[in-house]
């Protein structure tokens, strides 16, 4: 069960009120103030409607330009978006053909480094064969006169890789016989300072003795 309680009594203030003369005019200047103050009620309020309809107006075009605004955003972001990719796939293209072009550059290197090696291998290697012999027997029946061109130069070295480098090699196989011969010639003979030779085969020569070879 709630309990009653009594009934709380506060006391704001106290007025005395004195005795007027005359009630009519304290009538009538109160009437007066209540419809002044309605009057300048009315006023503010005409005045914060008009405020609200120009803050909707406002509003109603800042967000119609918003609109615009989003619309031209959208189709510059397409616009722009168009053209990086057409640009992106250009590059990728372009990226694609310098990557074909350096596959094809390393693969060229590779082939002429591949190319470099074999000839000099090949050159080496014919470089060592020239030291058994720089020309043949048939080159010796065929050409007898050529002796006497060379140079001291080349008779001091006839097997000089580097010279044998620089001319045509007809014949890099000489025969076995030739090698055989060339080994077993005296030393002393192609160390000798030679400045010009001539060849005169005698008459009579036996099929086992070296041509005459006469200095001049």
């Amino acid at each position: 069960q709630w309990a009653e309680l009594p009934v709380a009594q506060f006391r704001l203030g106290m007025v005395d009120l004195l005795p007027v003369p005359e009630s009519t005019e304290v009538i009538r200047e109160l009437i007066s103030f209540g419809l002044q103050r309605n009057a300048s009620l009315k006023t503010k309020n005409q005045n914060l409607l008009e405020e609200n309809r120009r803050i909707r107006d406002e509003l109603e075009h800042i967000t119609a330009q918003m609109e615009g605004c989003v619309r031209e955003k959208e189709e510059v972001e397409r616009d722009l978006f168009s053209r990086f990719v057409l640009v992106l796939n250009e590059k990728k293209n372009k990226l694609r053909d310098l990557q074909q072009r350096i596959k094809q550059l390393e693969v060229t290197v590779e082939e002429e480094k591949q190319r470099y090696t074999a000839q000099r291998e090949q050159a080496v290697k014919l470089g060592g064969e020239s030291d058994y012999g720089s020309t043949t027997d048939e080159e010796q029946q065929e050409d007898p006169e050529n002796s006497a061109l060379k140079t001291p130069d080349q008779e001091a070295l006839p097997g000089n890789p580097m010279n044998d480098s620089l001319h045509d090699i007809t014949d890099v196989a000489p025969s076995r016989k030739r090698r055989q011969r060339h080994l077993q010639q005296p030393p002393t003979q192609s160390k000798r300072p030679i400045w010009k030779l001539s060849y005169h085969p005698p008459a009579e020569q036996a099929a086992d003795t070296f041509p005459t070879v006469l200095f001049h």
